[in-house]
């Protein structure tokens, strides 16, 4: 092995016995139980039992094969070092298998079935495997260079330069961050072992997974979790994301779990560099999923900033740095809290902190007790918050445990607060119409309302008994009468609340509520109700807004839109080329092209709940973040050719089934096609013998 494996290797724990031994018996109708339960009668044998034993669970976190947390832990501890190489569970385990004192094995029986139970399990492999241990004190992979397949940078800092990488031996995308560190003498080497072990013994769903280290003089690099949205600050900063305050408050949350998670531990981590540099961000279903990096790590960190010669106040980003340590005071759990507060006031500012002022200025504000503004349209109990994380006394501080219920309370409060409003705003709307049609005291109220709000002011045919004539006959013919006024109110305030959580979306509505083409979409809606809409309202609404020579002679009379839509969510992105004829020539470039995300950004809309759903049914679970990876190519190249690229990525068995499901979904889709160019034919042929009239 090379010089980079460090595994200790334990001969015999005792001599084979010289007889045959009584087969061991009644292990097997033992209760299967949890590894801490399973110990419980062997730890009087043991020292560090406790410790070991989450070392173990810490390391077993989604095993694969089938097997359950505790039975991987299972194997786990009995694979690892322990601390005194002269009690550990593999060799006074072996030594009661070797002892003709049968009695002497009963105390083991719960961990027998355990361990036994996952390797009955495991599938056979064809190779030899050697006995051997691994000291948890350097329980990380130590990964060649050459096994590094680096890509684009993605960042770069003080403590060194990350790129977007292929983990060749493993096939998996990760993020790889080179050192500005030349060479380690042995203490700093111990140290460096020492902070990536304890990195990688962390296991926590808001804390970026450390797959293992580069550690060739010269070469030393961190292997990382990859999170393809990046860091919060290039987000909010370079990306200049629009989030909502369900999407800042979450993000908020997330952050303070992690940090708290960290300050939680046996032996607490302090995380020491905390800014929106330090928190990646991932897309998921429904919201961010956000994971802290860049912690444990202060002796390497001080190392590089020796080597590289940078000022230790720069390396760790002065704006987000608390007022104590600035006066060179102990570092605490509390200035950790102020950092988090700086954090939070990008969430709510959208700005950098002190952008522009130099370092000594920034320095003089912060600790003389003078603070950034928080914007006046910030929820006042995150405001709040925001005052309690940068308080100048570290005491007056909230620990990370109280930040998670403060902004637990807040996130309910504005939940409270924005249903409120989104109801109050819909419900005027809504008795706008009722007014208008003068529905008051009508028993058939609601019906009509829903049916209106469904179908449009066609629906109102059904109901000309139900309305006074001259209502009747002002709202069915009239075209800007108060009726249509109302209802084209209602229908757009509806977008704006019913996708709000999609701030691109209420944006690009924004941006073209001026003109003539959102009008038009706007009186078909009120007069058809959700009839173009088809199943998602988002996605129709950006295609009739961006292609607008397909009007009203294109989706009633020749079928186009039916045909375009039929197209893009089957084929995705790329086959809008085919409807060049329909869209300014500058426009369709910069969406192929991506320049433009709005089409985009509506198709992984359209695709997500359906591919995700043929994921998980597929038995594809998502590593690597292969879910957004499928959504992005099935969203730029449709159902097959999307998911086709994805092949090495997912076992052949399960991307068998996929292909099946998803081919279904092409004949259906195929069969509507058919359909739809049969009747756009015969409607066709009728036009031509009514001109032969």
């Amino acid at each position: 092995m090379g010089d980079g494996f460090r595994i200790h290797r334990f001969i015999d724990a005792g001599e084979e016995p010289s007889k045959l031994l009584i087969p061991i018996e009644g292990y097997e109708k033992k209760d299967l139980v949890s590894l801490k339960e399973a110990i419980e009668p062997i730890k009087n044998l043991l020292h560090n039992t406790d410790r070991m034993v989450d070392i173990a669970l810490q390391n077993s976190n989604e095993p694969p094969d089938g097997i359950t947390t505790d039975e991987s832990a299972a194997i786990h501890i009995y694979t690892i070092q322990w601390p005194d190489t002269h009690d550990s569970l593999y060799k006074l385990l072996n030594r009661a298998l070797r002892d003709e004192r049968r009695n002497e094995l009963k105390p083991w029986f719960s961990y027998l079935k355990l361990i036994l139970t996952a390797l009955y399990k495991l599938p056979p492999i064809k190779k030899t495997l050697w006995r051997a241990v691994r000291d948890p004190l350097l329980d990380f992979e130590f990964i060649p260079s050459q096994d590094l397949g680096r890509e684009e940078e993605i960042g770069r800092g003080g403590f060194g330069v990350v790129h977007r990488a292929r983990w060749l031996s493993h096939n998996r995308i990760v993020a790889v961050k080179t050192l500005h560190l030349t060479h380690l003498d042995k203490q700093a080497e111990k140290e460096f072992f020492k902070e990536l072990s304890l990195v990688h013994s962390i296991s926590y769903h808001h804390i970026v997974t450390f797959y293992g280290a580069c550690t060739e003089i010269g070469k030393y690099a961190l292997v990382m979790e990859y999170m393809s949205l990046g860091s919060l600050y290039k987000l909010l900063h370079k990306d200049k994301l629009v989030l909502d305050w369900s999407e800042r408050l979450s993000i908020a949350l997330q952050a303070a779990n992690a940090i708290n998670h960290l300050h939680k531990l046996q032996r607490p981590i302090l995380h020491r560099d905390i800014k929106s540099l330090n928190f990646l961000l991932e897309r998921s279903y429904q919201d961010y999923i956000v994971k802290v990096c860049d912690f444990g790590l202060a002796q390497t960190r001080s190392e590089t900033t020796r080597q590289t010669k940078h000022n230790h106040m720069i390396a760790c980003t002065l704006q987000w740095t608390a007022p104590e340590i600035l006066r060179l005071k102990k570092y605490t759990d509390k200035s950790d809290v102020y950092s988090l507060g700086i954090v939070y006031w990008e969430l709510a500012a959208n700005e950098i902190p002190y952008d522009g002022y130099p370092n000594d200025i920034i320095s003089d504000c912060v600790r003389r007790g003078e603070r950034l503004e928080i914007p006046d349209d910030t929820p006042l109990q995150f405001s709040a918050v925001i005052t309690k994380c940068w308080a100048n006394d570290p005491d007056d501080r909230p620990p990370c445990s109280q930040l998670i219920v403060l902004i637990e309370e807040c996130n309910r409060k504005q939940k409270t607060l924005g249903h409120v409003v989104d109801d109050d705003v819909l419900k005027l709307a809504e008795n706008e119409i009722i007014q208008v049609l003068q529905l008051k005291y009508n028993d058939s109220k609601d019906e009509i309302v829903h049916d209106l709000m469904e179908n449009g002011r066609q629906s109102l045919f059904k109901y000309e008994d139900d309305l006074l004539p001259d209502i009747y006959t002002a709202a069915i013919n009239e075209k800007d009468s108060d009726f249509m006024k109302a209802l084209k109110y209602y229908l757009e305030q509806q977008w704006k609340i019913r996708y709000s959580s999609n701030e691109w979306f209420v944006l690009f509505l924004k941006q073209n509520e001026d003109s003539q083409n959102y009008q038009f979409i706007l009186n078909r809606t009120a007069e058809y109700g959700n009839k173009y809409m088809k199943n998602c309202p988002i996605l129709s609404i950006v295609l009739q807004l961006l292609f607008k020579e397909i009007d009203d002679q294109c989706l009633t009379e020749l079928n186009l839109f039916n045909d375009l839509w039929l197209t893009i969510t089957n084929h995705g992105l790329k086959s809008i080329e085919k409807y060049s004829n329909y869209i300014s020539k500058d426009l369709l470039n910069t969406i192929i092209e991506k320049k433009e995300l709005v089409l985009f950004q509506a198709l992984r809309e359209y695709y997500r709940p359906q591919l995700f759903q043929l994921l998980e049914e597929s038995n594809i679970k998502n590593t690597d973040n292969l879910y957004e990876l499928a959504l992005n190519n099935v969203a730029d190249y449709g159902w097959l050719k999307g998911l086709q690229e994805l092949q090495n990525k997912i076992i052949p068995k399960c991307f068998k089934i996929l292909l099946t499901k998803i081919r279904g979904k092409d004949d259906s889709i195929a069969l509507i096609d058919s359909i739809t160019v049969s009747c756009d034919t015969f409607r066709k042929k009728d036009k031509l013998k009514e001109r032969g009239k």
